[in-house]
């Protein structure tokens, strides 16, 4: 949905765009945080994915191995 805010007090606009760039978010987000909080709802974590499950975890096989060990061959005639 799309909101149109009115006469916003030139403090509040000043607050919510120094909060927006403090927490590297944009104005539409700091605005919706500072809503949900007003109103005592939690705002939405961020959704982030953790990748511990496969990291460090050897997926690379002695096939993919060869491959990349393939393309990291420099070609002299190309570079001549």
């Amino acid at each position: 949905m799309i909101y149109t805010l009115e006469n916003m007090p030139v403090e509040l606009e000043l607050a919510l765009r120094e909060r927006a760039a403090a927490e590297r978010k944009s104005l539409n987000a700091a605005i919706l945080d500072a809503l949900s909080r007003g109103l005592g709802i939690d705002p939405q974590p961020l959704k982030r994915r953790d990748l511990s499950d496969v990291a460090g975890k050897g997926l690379i096989d002695a096939r993919m191995e060869a491959v990349f060990e393939e393309q990291r061959s420099i070609d002299p005639e190309m570079w001549k």
